[in-house]
């Protein structure tokens, strides 16, 4: 038998046959007009779909750009020099006439497969996966599925060609026949369509999210096998082999280059997710607005959802203006008082204080309705958990309460155009000898707060309370060895995610009290989390409050403005030594205080390896970039080499020592398992009246 090359014509259709699914649920009708996203191949009549979008009727259709890159993967595979596992690779040319067909070419001349004049059976696949992870086996695929999505604006579904994988069904060609091979080809992924009105107004929307409470959405690294012969009904994509080192998503992003604005109108927002299934009341679709306001709408309040590789699925949404709320990760509370917080997500059934850092600060916490209520008495911190009927914490919030209202006009100042809270987030007082002024240590792009020392000079670890004024034990101890291993400990522990590489955002919004920290690359994330995310956890890539951003409703924290620092005014000449602070002005003699407040060490995790008295810093929302393989996020404040007491006991710099700004630029970076302090600024895209 003479070798002979084989030529592999496609085509491909995403029909979706219903408009609409049943209100109360994602799940389509049973039959056949099933929503299902159907990419056929070989030489037919049939629709076909893949790049690029255009709609007939009820049909979604994608065709083949020129240039498209598939996998073909053989077995036997006789292509010279190749390992039987090596995909080859082929372009696509679209027909002329119909781009929904093409034909499929190798990449580079003379390395297409060929059949063998062996007697024997042949098998082909067929791969576009343009999220692929490596090339492995056909029966061991990777592949990855993006957290963050981004549609080009409202009913524009040309975002779908990003992150859709097409496995092909296998073909088998048995002994002798050598003909062309045609391919049919299915989406290995789901496809979530809401089709969003408001019934009243109108809504600028910033970026849209579903979330999941138990399922995944999305993933750095799994696997699939492309040797099953069924692909109409669901694909299982296992964990990756080393799964512990990859994350999964319970949370994928919607982004959008034109932002949309809600009307009357209905509007369509596209999702690719994971196959899988989702109990009831675990999901929800939320809505960040420019405004600040946010959405949190529960997809499936009273039934179980299950989405299947290959299929399309709709559902039609109607709001109202009053469903987006005013809120934030932080809540400014009265002394002597109560505030309501909503509550995020249906399943959240119990509310609890992980700890507070003074003894009466809060005194009663519960679920009521959409909302936890949160008794206070007394000014201090506490962090209050929100969770579902397994004691899984879905949502944290951190209540700072104070009689201090930055909103006021003595309670804020602007700063060369920045307009800054007066105060540390979270500080207890301004203007004193003690540990107060300090407020709450962050890491950089978490949202949660981590108690203060007790006392500057000595580095005393903090002391912290429950719910019925009880002294907590600290997982740490003074001299800043890790304790959680003993059982005295309680609520704040360190782990070195080193040893969970796969360590992500979503783990910490599951463990609030867990310090984190990893001597290796110096964040609190494990290596294989894609840095690309990392770098808009505080919205300092996007200019926007992001969901991770711990100041109130109304302030962010402080992000560069194109190249100008938000703390351009800390420099030497503009500093004037103060009781236990530095004063500075900026052009137009405004001026602002800044508290030598120290930081945490990124190898040794909360309160040990402190660093006191010269130090003042001061988180920035922006990324640098990466020095290797470690991530630099920015700092900015102040340094002082070589403090004492004055005679009233008051640490104050030495005249002779030197005050340095050397980190005070973009270019200079910290590490994002420090901890430090916060000075919010006020987020302008929320109007004046509004808060």
């Amino acid at each position: 038998m003479k070798k002979n090359y084989f030529l592999l014509l496609a085509a491909a259709s995403l029909v979706c046959s219903c408009d609409n699914l049943m209100d109360d649920g994602l799940t389509p009708p049973n039959g056949p007009d099933n929503q299902e996203v159907s990419f056929t191949g070989s030489y037919s009549n049939e629709d076909g779909t893949r790049l690029g979008i255009e709609t007939n009727g009820s049909t979604v259709k994608f065709t083949w750009d020129e240039g498209d890159v598939v996998n073909i993967y053989a077995t036997p595979n006789y292509t010279e020099g190749a390992d039987s596992s090596d995909p080859v690779k082929y372009v696509a040319t679209p027909d002329a006439d119909d781009a929904s067909k093409c034909v499929f070419t190798p990449q580079e001349a003379g390395t297409g497969i060929q059949y063998t004049e062996d007697a024997t059976n042949h098998k082909f696949y067929a791969e576009f996966a343009p999220t692929k992870k490596s090339t492995t086996p056909a029966n061991n695929r990777a592949t990855t599925l993006v957290q963050i999505q981004t549609q080009p604006a409202a009913n524009d579904n040309s975002n779908l060609k990003n992150y859709l994988v097409m496995h092909a069904q296998p073909v088998l060609k048995e002994e002798g026949d050598n003909s062309a091979v045609g391919f049919k080809f299915y989406n290995i992924f789901s496809v979530l369509e809401f089709k969003v009105k408001l019934a009243d107004g109108a809504k600028t929307i910033e970026n849209m999210a579903l979330v999941s409470e138990e399922g995944f959405f999305a993933f750095a690294a799994q696997r699939y096998n492309m040797d099953s012969e069924v692909f109409s009904n669901d694909c299982t994509i296992e964990p990756w082999a080393i799964d512990a080192r990859w994350p999964n998503y319970k949370r994928v992003t919607l982004k959008f280059g034109e932002k949309p604005t809600l009307s009357a109108t209905e509007q369509s927002f596209y999702f690719v997710v994971k196959p899988g299934s989702h109990p009831t009341g675990s999901l929800t679709l939320q809505m960040q607005a420019t405004d600040g306001s946010m959405l949190f709408y529960t997809l499936n309040a009273d039934k179980e959802m299950s989405f299947k590789s290959n299929k399309w699925y709709k559902k039609s949404i109607s709001l109202n203006s009053a469903d987006f709320v005013k809120t934030a990760n932080c809540v400014i509370a009265n002394q002597t008082g109560s505030v309501s917080i909503p509550k995020r997500y249906a399943n959240i059934t119990n509310a609890e204080l992980a700890w507070q850092d003074k003894a009466d600060a809060v005194t009663a916490v519960a679920v009521n309705g959409n909302n936890i209520e949160v008794t206070t008495k007394n000014s201090g911190n506490a962090v209050i958990l929100g969770k579902n009927a397994a004691g899984d914490v879905l949502w944290s919030w951190t209540i700072w309460i104070t009689n201090y209202n930055p909103n006021a006009t003595e309670g804020n100042v602007t700063m060369d155009g920045v307009t800054f809270m007066l105060r540390n987030l979270g500080a207890h007082s301004a203007g004193t000898t003690s540990a107060n002024a300090a407020g709450n240590y962050y890491q950089w792009g978490r949202k949660d707060a981590f108690p203060r020392l007790q006392n500057f000079e000595d580095k005393v670890a903090p002391i912290m309370y429950d719910i019925n004024g009880n002294l907590l034990a600290s997982a740490i101890d003074a001299d800043g060895n890790d304790c959680s291993n003993r059982a005295s400990a309680e609520k704040i522990k360190n782990i070195n995610t080193a040893v969970g590489a796969g360590y992500s955002i979503e783990d910490t919004y599951a463990n609030p009290t867990t310090y984190c920290y990893d001597s290796t690359i110096k964040a609190w994330w494990g290596d294989n989390v894609n840095t690309s995310y990392a770098k808009d956890y505080w919205g300092g890539e996007s200019n926007i409050k992001s969901i991770n951003d711990p100041c109130p409703y109304g302030w962010k924290v402080p992000a560069y403005d194109g190249d100008k620092n938000p703390f351009a005014f800390v420099t030497a000449d503009n500093a004037t030594w103060v009781a236990y602070g530095v004063k500075f002005k900026d052009s137009a003699d405004n001026e602002i205080t800044l508290y030598p407040t120290g930081h945490t060490f990124v190898s040794t995790g909360l309160v040990g390896g402190f660093k006191s008295k010269q130090y003042g810093r001061y988180w920035i929302a922006d990324f640098d970039e990466m020095n290797g393989n470690i991530p630099m996020p920015c700092q900015a404040g102040f340094y002082v080499k070589g403090w004492s007491k004055d005679e009233n006991n008051v640490y104050q710099p030495n005249a002779e020592q030197e005050f340095s700004t050397t980190r005070l630029t973009k270019s200079v970076q910290s590490y994002a398992a420090n901890g430090a302090c916060i000075r919010c600024v006020r987020d302008t895209a929320v109007a004046d009246s509004d808060l």
